[in-house]
């Protein structure tokens, strides 16, 4: 099912626990930044990008959207994080859909 997917149909498109989020931002990537994954544990989002064969050029650019306490939730046409991931019980999700700028476009729709 799409909950059980994330409710995502694509990479270009997140779902989220709209309870478990705060405020969020779309930002750039900053030194250091990391995601939960699925199965436990953390991925710097500079290897995702890089992993993804983002060229180094764009890879300062490329948006990712975070909560208020600077944790990723989400690397547009790539990834999402762990967090506030939408379980069967949640009340309300928030759904979110880039487009624009660089998606769809060969990098995002590469992956979906």
């Amino acid at each position: 099912s799409l909950l059980s997917e994330g409710g995502a149909r694509t990479r270009c498109e997140a779902v989220f626990d709209e309870a478990v989020l705060g405020h969020i931002y779309l930002r750039t990537p900053r030194p250091g930044d990391r995601f939960r994954l699925e199965r436990g544990g953390r991925q710097k989002i500079h290897d995702l990008l890089s992993n993804a064969g983002i060229p180094r050029s764009r890879r300062a650019a490329w948006p990712v959207l975070a909560d208020d306490e600077g944790e990723v939730l989400w690397v547009p046409g790539l990834r999402r994080s762990a967090r506030a991931a939408p379980d069967p019980d949640a009340r309300r999700m928030l759904y979110i859909l880039a487009r624009g700028l660089m998606f769809p476009g060969s990098y995002a729709t590469m992956f979906n």
